[in-house]
């Protein structure tokens, strides 16, 4: 395929098509933020919960460790608020349609 040939074409139909893509990204963002943040509660609050139990009945359980727990969730919560969508690749399918277009 001559690209040269339909770069016109192109630069009129990608610009919109990427603007599109960007901002469905961004409206998805906050319930994959929500989830993740329950994700990484759920995960780490076990762990936490874990390390909490083994601690009462094992003294070389040391409480630096569910420190280091309780650090890592808050870390996580602050973050992963803070996350943005990013395109890093874009597939264009021409199809035959496509070329049979005049630019």
């Amino acid at each position: 395929v001559e690209v040269p040939r339909y770069s016109r074409l192109l630069r009129t139909l990608v610009p919109p098509m990427l603007a599109t893509a960007e901002r469905r990204a961004e409206e998805r963002l906050a319930d994959a933020v929500a989830r993740a943040v329950v994700q990484a509660r759920g995960a780490v609050g076990t762990e936490i919960a874990r390390l909490e139990n083994l601690r009462r009945v094992n003294p070389s359980v040391q409480q630096r460790e569910v420190d280091a727990a309780r650090d890592e969730l808050a870390a996580l919560e602050e973050v992963l608020p803070q996350a943005r969508p990013r395109i890093d690749a874009l597939r264009f399918v021409v199809s035959a349609d496509f070329l049979n277009l005049r630019g």
